[in-house]
């Protein structure tokens, strides 16, 4: 069987994916995912202070608003409950198979066909073939010399378990990045002793996190176009942030530094 299209991944991308090609007509399609839950990042990343790092209301679909985030830089489980609450209200589960490893996809020129190959399973086929598989979801451990015989307990964040223990332990975090931003504040207290590594430094401020009083959410939901203007403004800034981080990092670098 042909469908009309097939995509793989189930987060943000690959359900706004598939709500576009749903508004174009297209209605036969295949959302393939690996895990056993739908949400992407959101579903397989559960480690301690796990947010989102841009405001939520600019990391969400425009068309789907939710006035009641509960912080400037909503937890990962708010994150969660809302992609659970998108699938829902456009109908996309149906479209789903969970548990299914795309492992490849061949384009048949003469069919105008794709065939995506799985793992375990038979191929699927689709007219149109969509990847949304991110890349924040596949774990690497660093290649260090001894790790396989490390005696102690090797964490990566993506597969992270809660069943083990930090309180009175020694441990160390390899890298600074976003995740580490995160994470670092949360367990530090927990532990005897935390040391981190990294390669290269970064710049560090404070977090201009806050809870969203519940007034502001009844007026989000009550008048949609003040959490619009709300949004479009934090889009806006953040964007003139970005463009001038990569288009002039040098330069603010450099200014940073003579600022102390």
């Amino acid at each position: 069987m042909v469908h009309d299209a097939v995509i793989v991944g189930t987060g943000f991308g690959g359900m706004g994916a598939a709500i576009a090609l749903r508004r174009l007509g297209f209605d036969d399609l295949v959302m393939l995912e690996r895990e056993d839950d739908l949400g992407g990042t959101w579903n397989v990343n559960r480690y301690p202070g796990l947010a989102v790092d841009i405001p939520s209301a600019t990391y969400s679909y425009s068309f789907e608003p939710n006035p009641y985030w509960s912080r400037l830089y909503a937890p990962g489980a708010e994150l969660k409950a809302y992609c659970d609450h998108v699938a829902t209200t456009y109908d996309l589960r149906r479209h789903m198979r969970f548990g299914v490893n795309a492992t490849g996809a061949t384009w048949d020129e003469q069919a105008k066909v794709w065939t995506v190959d799985v793992e375990d399973g038979d191929p699927v086929q689709g007219r149109f073939l969509l990847t949304a598989t991110g890349f924040l979801s596949q774990p690497r451990l660093p290649d260090i010399e001894g790790i396989d015989s490390f005696a102690g307990t090797v964490l990566h964040t993506t597969q992270w378990d809660d069943d083990v223990a930090l309180e009175g332990r020694r441990a160390a975090v390899i890298g600074t990045g976003a995740t580490a931003v995160q994470l670092i504040p949360e367990i530090a207290p927990r532990l005897a002793e935390l040391t981190v590594f990294q390669r290269t430094a970064i710049w560090v401020t404070p977090k201009s996190d806050a809870a969203v009083p519940e007034r502001l959410q009844r007026l989000y939901a009550r008048v949609p176009l003040t959490q619009r203007v709300a949004r479009n403004a934090g889009s806006a800034v953040l964007e003139a942030i970005m463009v001038s981080g990569v288009l002039r990092y040098r330069q603010l670098g450099e200014a940073r530094s003579d600022l102390g």
